[in-house]
């Protein structure tokens, strides 16, 4: 039996670069699974745009394919009246106000952290100011990077959280928006939490989209400080690799996300690494050997997704970016000769014993694993312990479909069924219509639900009547 062929999926960003559905449409047939829709940028009419052609795609490519909406998160920014150029060495005045001469930061809070000597960066670490001096409402900053700056920047200060609350007011207008818009995910920026993450699933409880899958993303101290909390209450974990680089030194950050996946993968959340994976082809047709390396070891490591970012929203080639990412997981799927899961630790809870099991029959057989699941819990749970064997899941919704297409392996198929057995005998009638299993295949089939206290699992000859 064949092994899988793709664990780790791709998530592109859409942005300028997609200029139709038949960009969109591009990228999902170079093996984009889901796509993510920055709320930091554009305007509603464009995100319409966007899902609209997301599903078109779906329609074209024949299979369900996530759509992701990326809260802005309560950000501080710097305003300024136009592109100024800081001199290194020079000087600079922050206020809350904006006036002559001052570079307007837009929240107080960032006034009441600061101390002479913190690092201010400014446009993801491009300019880099050091504090001088703090009175009340203001500071002055030496700056040490220079640069141009551009209006509405980011701003963080290295090594410290800004107390701001969880949602603006703009977030809770774009939740409302993806609610609408039939997205399966939501990303929470600068995840702080897990009352950060209950306050989101509340909300969407309250629009009607509880359905919504919540992925945390983590890119703060706080964040990190509380990643096993944030983690037990999120349906995933997004590595921010851009903003960790903002607060912590560089040497810091393969420590701080190897931390982060062991903490995901001990609570069985699927991981999502992003940031700078195919940078350099925002301008060139080609990645560099260190970007293909570092995302072949992500593969291996055992990653459920990747997010390309500005590669796929603003660069030249975001069609190309997919191709290139989807060769690269190819290959390293082709090079892993032991079960990842066998790094895991072995799982104490009973239902995650059998998953584990399940995935060690799978793969001593070399047979696919078959279920049918009617809330998702049991892809979670298979996916978890990452099969190196086809994983084929039969769900009952759409909106399910797209909600497990980031997670490891996993390929849905939608069939609505009275019950497990009924969901299974089409899912079987459906894989041999595609020519993916025969009468000969001996298949490991799984199904349960923990409420009706139903659980099968049970090796199978296609062929075979039961």
């Amino acid at each position: 039996m064949a092994r899988l062929e793709k664990g780790t999926k791709i998530i592109a960003t859409l942005g300028p670069s997609a200029k139709n559905a038949k960009d969109v449409q591009e990228m999902s047939s170079m093996g984009a699974d889901a796509f993510r829709v920055n709320f930091s940028h554009g305007t509603p009419e464009e995100w319409s745009r966007y899902a609209e052609w997301v599903r078109l795609a779906e329609e074209s490519e024949g299979r369900y394919i996530g759509l992701i909406g990326d809260l802005e998160g309560p950000r501080i920014r710097v305003r300024v009246r136009k592109p100024i150029y800081l001199t290194p060495g020079s000087r600079v005045y922050l206020t809350l106000k904006p006036a002559e001469g001052s570079l307007a930061v837009t929240h107080k809070e960032f006034f009441t952290i600061l101390d002479p000597e913190d690092h201010v960066l400014i446009d993801d670490g491009k300019i880099v100011l050091r504090i001088v001096r703090v009175a009340g409402l203001e500071a002055v900053a030496e700056v040490i990077q220079g640069g141009i700056l551009e209006d509405n920047k980011g701003v963080a200060v290295k090594g410290k959280d800004v107390p701001l609350g969880y949602l603006s007011d703009k977030d809770r207008r774009d939740l409302s928006f993806l609610a609408r818009h039939g997205f399966s995910h939501v990303m929470v920026s600068f995840a702080r939490n897990a009352e950060h993450i209950e306050t989101i699933r509340r909300i969407l409880k309250e629009l009607g989209a509880d359905h919504v899958a919540v992925l945390a993303k983590i890119e703060t101290p706080e964040g990190v400080k509380n990643i096993s909390e944030i983690a037990k209450v999120s349906d995933g974990i997004v590595i921010a690799r851009g903003d960790l680089g903002m607060h912590f030194p560089l040497e810091e950050i393969p420590v701080i996300q190897d931390n982060i996946i062991n903490q995901a993968r001990n609570q069985r959340k699927p991981v999502i690494l992003a940031t700078e994976l195919l940078t350099s082809m925002i301008e060139r047709p080609i990645p560099t050997r260190s970007e293909i390396v570092a995302l072949y070891n992500a593969v291996k490591q055992g990653i459920d997704a990747i997010l390309l970012t500005g590669e796929t929203a603003i660069g030249r080639y975001p069609a190309r970016v997919v191709s290139w990412a989807h060769r690269v997981i190819l290959r390293a799927m082709e090079t892993i000769k032991t079960p990842i899961h066998e790094h895991f630790e072995y799982p104490e809870d009973p239902l995650h014993r059998i998953a584990y099991g399940i995935v060690e029959l799978s793969e001593a057989l070399e047979a696919p694993i078959i279920g049918y699941s009617f809330g998702g819990r049991l892809a979670y749970r298979l996916s978890s312990y990452k099969p190196i064997r086809p994983l084929y899941i039969g769900v009952p919704t759409p909106l399910l479909a797209r909600r497990l297409s980031v997670l490891w392996g996993v390929k849905c198929y939608v069939l609505r069924a009275s019950d497990y057995m009924n969901g299974l005998e089409k899912l079987y009638k459906k894989l041999r219509e595609e020519g993916i299993v025969n009468e000969r295949d001996v298949v490991v089939e799984a199904a349960w639900s923990r409420e009706k206290g139903v659980y099968i699992i049970r090796l199978k000859h296609v062929g075979t009547k039961v």
